[in-house]
């Protein structure tokens, strides 16, 4: 990872006298897709840290979109779990929970990349970045009781019967 965060840090094609801030996104709430996010949260850390050394006006940012729209729910729409899959009486709520971050609540891919570049081009942007729907919910959530996030989930997305 070092490698990496130098590359970034000392790209030939940042401009002189400027200091350029990379940009990480991390979406929660998604099982392994959100554990390789949150390894976005760690690198963030550590690219901001390593590049300190190398220039204190670089700032490493870390996005954290809340819903904004996309094609993934209708790219989900064929997707089915195997028949021998522990997780296939879940089908139905994978499909609702992929769906959920696409409604009435969703920003638009336009309005949240307008949102981004207008807080990186800032003379003093920050670190971390919370935007688009539900933006303040998952805010919260984060700092909440584990234990208390997962009862409000299974609340909102109605666990099936299990026999």
């Amino acid at each position: 990872m070092w490698g990496l965060s130098r590359g970034m840090c000392e790209s030939p094609h940042r401009p002189h006298g400027r200091s350029d801030n990379p940009v990480h996104s991390a979406t929660p709430w998604n099982g392994t897709y959100s554990a390789t996010k949150a390894g976005l949260h760690l690198l963030t850390d550590a690219l901001s840290m390593e590049c300190s050394y190398l220039n204190k006006d670089i700032k490493v940012i870390l996005v954290v979109p809340g819903a904004v729209k996309s094609n993934i729910a209708s790219n989900a729409a064929g997707y089915d779990l195997s028949p021998d899959s522990l997780f296939r009486q879940f089908t139905q709520i994978i499909h609702k929970r992929i769906a959920a971050s696409q409604g009435a609540n969703a920003t638009t891919a336009e309005e949240f990349s307008q949102q981004v570049v207008s807080q990186v081009l800032k003379r003093n942007p920050p670190e971390y970045m919370t935007l688009g729907g539900y933006a303040t919910a998952f805010a919260i959530a984060q700092w909440l009781p584990r234990f208390f996030v997962r009862w409000g989930m299974r609340k909102i997305w109605d666990r099936p019967n299990q026999s």
